[in-house]
Parts: C-alpha cells; sequence; structure tokens
C-alpha cells in the first residue's frame, strides 16, 4: 500500500503540487508609512510603532498632542505604488510590511 501511495504521488521524478500559482502576488516593495501620515494626516505628522516585536502597531502622531491615529496599510500601498496595491505581512516584526500586487 505504501509503494502504491508513493507511485501516485512521485511523477516523472517530481512531486505532484509544489508549483507556485500563476497569480502569484509581486512584492513591489515596503509601504512608506512616513509619506502616508504626511499625505493623509499632516505635514507634522510621523509614524511610530507601539510594539517592537509585532507588525501590527503602526501608528501616526504628532510632537504637539501625541494623539495616535490608525494607518491603513492597504491605502498606503495604494498611494504608493498604483490601484491593486496591498499590503502582506512577510515577518513578524515593525518592519515586515510588504507592498504586492
Amino acid at each position: 500500500m505504501r509503494t502504491f501511495l508513493i507511485a501516485l504521488v512521485v511523477i516523472g521524478g517530481s512531486v505532484l503540487g509544489v508549483s507556485a500559482p500563476a497569480s502569484a502576488a509581486t512584492i513591489l516593495g515596503t509601504p512608506s508609512f512616513n509619506t502616508y501620515c504626511k499625505t493623509n494626516v499632516g505635514s507634522v505628522w510621523y509614524p511610530v510603532t507601539q510594539s517592537f516585536s509585532s507588525p501590527y502597531y503602526w501608528r501616526c502622531t504628532n510632537s504637539y498632542t501625541h494623539a495616535l491615529l490608525s494607518i491603513d496599510v492597504n491605502k498606503a500601498c495604494r498611494q504608493q505604488f498604483g490601484n491593486g496595491a496591498y499590503g502582506i505581512v512577510v515577518a513578524n516584526n515593525p518592519n515586515g510590511w510588504r507592498c504586492t500586487r
């Protein structure tokens, strides 16, 4: 039985199902949260992270009010790389975001 299953999986020396999907996303680059904050919130706003171990805690802030506003990573990617771009996490750290299409 074991030999039969191996024969079903291996054809011509290659294993089935290991090729990349035809619609694999292309990494375009890293989103600029600095540009996002200045463009969408105001010129005195800049990005800060509230976690040194997670990509999900980026916020826009300023030195005057210290308010914290959410960053829309998908919007940051679209503004930087055009329509159809969106954000994905490639590493579990603050710099783990990438824009793809």
